[in-house]
């Protein structure tokens, strides 16, 4: 289509947009007709067909946004015409347009069958109950995991030696250290190019190096200073600011979540299941050919295998 076309199509479909949301709002239910040629028409009911759009209650049309509008006339306009010129070139017979035809409603058909049947199944199941066999059988997937909130002094091996370090680390925490005298020394001493007052919250096991992790975890209660300790990045203080171990979320604060997961595997085994069902129940007036879908699939079989050993042969 050239640009000139799409121009004037476009031109056009500025006030066939305002007419077709007049019309919406004013729920008129008179079929206008868009384009019009001796063979063909684009009408309001092909363009709520295209849309999917279904009357409101009140007999009206909520179209939606102009641009999309814009875009469904031009989109039918484009398929009518084009189509037309298909026909009049002879490129689709009668028979494959039939079989075109049969399979979109019959896929239409089976897409809407099965959304019905799934949603049937699910309203039938108690969603609570569901929800809560599952939190009891998978605890794991709903536990919090222990933390820690602590504060740490570091002291760099840059200019000292490790001994060095370990002996500085000592002599600037007294034994007994308050939370706020720990503060201080540590907003006064520490090598942490991140700076501050050294304090790290909530952290988890993984979260850092085995031997800070091991010292941090070890330490009982709030106040509680570690021997220094040495890992790749210095030699730490630690002091314990607050602890809190592994604990299950209640379920009432998990059971929406586990809901919405449960409903969307649920969809999927039943739809699974309606479209399986031609299989494992078929409708009594159906007989199954099984010798004539053997014998075919055989002699695909053999066809296959022989037009693999052509491609293959020199």
């Amino acid at each position: 289509m050239s640009r000139t076309v799409q121009y004037v199509l476009n031109s056009l479909a500025a006030p066939l947009v305002a007419v077709l949301l007049a019309c919406g709002a004013t729920g008129a239910s008179a079929e206008t007709v868009y384009y019009s040629a001796d063979d063909f028409s684009v009408t309001d009911e092909d363009i709520k067909l295209y849309l999917r759009i279904e009357d409101n209650p009140s007999g009206g049309v909520d179209w939606g946004s102009p641009e999309r509008v814009r875009q469904a006339l031009f989109d039918v306009y484009t398929l009518k015409v084009l189509s037309r010129e298909a026909d009049r070139g002879g490129l689709l017979s009668p028979r494959e347009a039939a079989w075109i035809a049969f399979y979109q409603v019959a896929l239409e058909k089976t897409k809407r069958l099965i959304s019905a049947e799934v949603e049937r199944q699910l309203q039938e199941v108690d969603w609570s109950a569901e929800a809560r066999d599952y939190y009891r059988a998978h605890p794991d997937e709903f536990e919090e995991p222990a933390t820690v909130s602590v504060r740490t002094l570091l002291l760099t091996a840059e200019s000292r030696t490790l001994l060095e370090a370990v002996e500085l680390a000592s002599s600037l925490v007294p034994a007994g250290a308050s939370i706020e005298q720990f503060a201080d020394i540590v907003i006064a001493n520490t090598e942490d190019p991140a700076g501050g007052d050294g304090t790290i919250s909530g952290m988890k096991k993984g979260q850092t190096v085995p031997e800070f992790e091991e010292a941090a975890f070890s330490l009982e209660k709030a106040g509680d200073i570690s021997e220094p300790v040495v890992s790749r990045f210095g030699v730490h203080v630690i002091q314990l600011l607050d602890k809190s171990a592994e604990t299950a979320r209640p379920f009432e604060k998990v059971e929406r979540n586990i809901v919405a997961m449960l409903r969307q595997q649920r969809a999927t085994e039943f739809a699974n299941v309606v479209r399986a069902s031609p299989f494992t129940e078929a409708p009594a007036d159906v007989i199954v050919h099984q010798e004539q879908i053997d014998a075919f699939l055989e002699e695909v079989r053999v066809q296959h295998n022989q037009s693999t050993l052509d491609l293959i042969k020199p």
